[in-house]
């Protein structure tokens, strides 16, 4: 369809929806109105640009930038130009291009893109405004002089806030096609705005919408996904729990040819994680840590995945110590050597590393307890049974965890006179289900055997009723435990 029909469609739109913007539109432009286009500017305009003023000549009360009277609109949000307001804008930026002491720098930030179909400039002479921002100096508008990718008369957004221009349609027709379709689906009735002087004034179209946000919404919808934006989407599918749907996400960047880094092999890892496939996540993290080794967070998740998922301990412990090689003032490091080697069952090794964690956070509780289930893990009983005392106080009696641990070093190593009162703080924790979760009590067990311990029978079952993993009524029996019921 040409642009007199697809124009002619328009106004018979607007007179049965939007009468008052009906009745704003101006009548036809003479021939030398539409030459002097064409003269001032150095172009020749395509003809169904041409052929639309020769129906209507823009709006005969128009509200742009400059103005402050509030005429209706008759494009959706948009003012329509006359062949007078085009050049006169044209003017306006003509000399801005010939005169500004800073246009070099206002060209350097324009940008397209679509490489090679809009030239990367701020403004051209060959852009053409044809339908405007009201309140603001943007415009839709007739590109003659394309990039070597583009073609002339294609139509484009440009303006003080358009920056980034975009071919939103390659002909002039088709911007009047767009501009039908959306209309006639019902997006853009008439409606009303609240003018400058706070009085309600008629409007075409939802004056919270913009006409410039569909055209863009289009463009978007037909442009290759974007793989900066397919990450970002990525991210968001990954906080959303939507682990699968991340990693398609991240696959169809990749095809795009996305630039890889830490945060692109992160994002892969924990999805792959999401899914339980751990080993792949293994893969990912390791791409992450070389590529961004100064990134502690994925050292540790790395850590975490081979410890927790893969229970791959030897590996695990080299990647801890290549860890704390990139980032040495970092205690959690420490703390991840001293873990593997608790899962590990090398308690030798495990105490000078969580000794060093417990020197570096010395207001711990959950640091000191660790600190004392490898000292009496290692026999050294004294020592123990002062840091886990150390780490009771510090938890307290409603520390959670941290108390039901402490305690229990406590109540296995202390000395015998002081066992029935470490007994009863225990038991009073333990009454009010406070528990641990699948902690190793068996060395310090072993350590309470060694010292000879009066209730070493009943420590097992101790242990797992600390764990939650036996009733407290498998305690009945204990005449010790009943003796230290408060």
């Amino acid at each position: 369809m040409n642009a007199t029909d697809l124009w002619t469609k328009y106004v018979a739109w607007l007179e049965r929806n939007a009468p008052l913007a009906h009745a704003n539109l101006a009548g036809p432009a003479s021939a030398q109105e539409i030459a002097e286009v064409e003269r001032v500017t150095g172009y020749a305009l395509p003809e169904g640009v041409k052929d639309v003023w020769r129906l209507n000549n823009g709006q005969k009360e128009t509200m742009i930038a400059t103005t402050t009277n509030d005429a209706v609109v008759c494009i959706p949000t948009l003012s329509f130009l006359s062949t007078g307001l085009t050049v006169s804008i044209w003017r306006v930026w003509d000399q801005l291009r010939r005169t500004d002491a800073g246009i070099e720098e206002l060209q350097s930030g324009g940008s397209s893109p679509e490489e090679g179909v809009v030239q990367p400039l701020y403004t051209h002479a060959g852009w053409i405004p044809l339908w405007s921002d009201p309140t603001g100096a943007d415009f839709i508008g007739v590109d003659l002089a394309p990039g070597e990718k583009g073609q002339v008369g294609q139509i484009i957004n440009f303006g003080r806030d358009e920056e980034e221009h975009r071919c939103y349609a390659p002909r002039f027709e088709d911007l009047l096609q767009i501009l039908l379709d959306e209309v006639e689906s019902g997006a853009w009735p008439a409606s009303e705005r609240t003018g400058s002087n706070g009085a309600k004034q008629p409007w075409l179209g939802d004056p919270q919408e913009h006409f410039f946000n569909t055209l863009y919404a289009r463009w978007k919808a037909r442009m290759p996904a974007d793989p900066r934006e397919l990450v970002q989407n990525a991210k968001a599918a990954i906080k959303a729990r939507e682990y699968q749907r991340a990693g398609e996400l991240l696959a169809q960047a990749r095809s795009l040819g996305m630039k890889e880094g830490g945060v692109s092999w992160s994002l892969t890892a924990q999805a792959f994680a999401g899914q339980e496939q751990y080993m792949e996540a293994e893969t990912a993290w390791a791409e992450a840590t070389r590529l961004a080794p100064k990134i502690a967070a994925h050292w540790e998740a790395r850590i975490d995945n081979l410890v927790d998922n893969l229970r791959d301990l030897e590996n695990a412990d080299a990647v801890a110590v290549a860890a704390g090689a990139a980032h040495p003032d970092a205690a959690v490091f420490v703390l991840e050597r001293a873990r593997i080697a608790y899962f590990q069952k090398e308690y030798a090794n495990a105490l000078p590393f969580y000794a060093r964690y417990a020197e570096l956070n010395p207001d711990d509780a959950s640091a000191r307890s660790n600190h004392a289930w490898a000292l009496g893990a290692n026999g050294k009983v004294d020592a123990a049974v002062a840091e886990a005392g150390a780490a009771f106080d510090a938890a307290g009696e409603d520390g959670g965890a941290v108390a039901i641990e402490a305690g229990f070093y406590l109540y296995a190593l202390a000395r015998r006179a002081e066992q029935p009162e470490r007994l009863a703080r225990l038991r009073a924790l333990l009454d009010a289900d406070t528990r641990t979760d699948d902690w190793d009590f068996d060395p310090i067990i072993a350590t309470a055997a060694a010292q000879k311990h009066p209730e070493i029978a009943w420590l097992p079952k101790l242990a797992n009723v600390a764990n939650g993993v036996a009733g407290i009524d498998q305690l009945a029996a204990w005449p010790a435990w009943t003796a230290a019921a408060r």
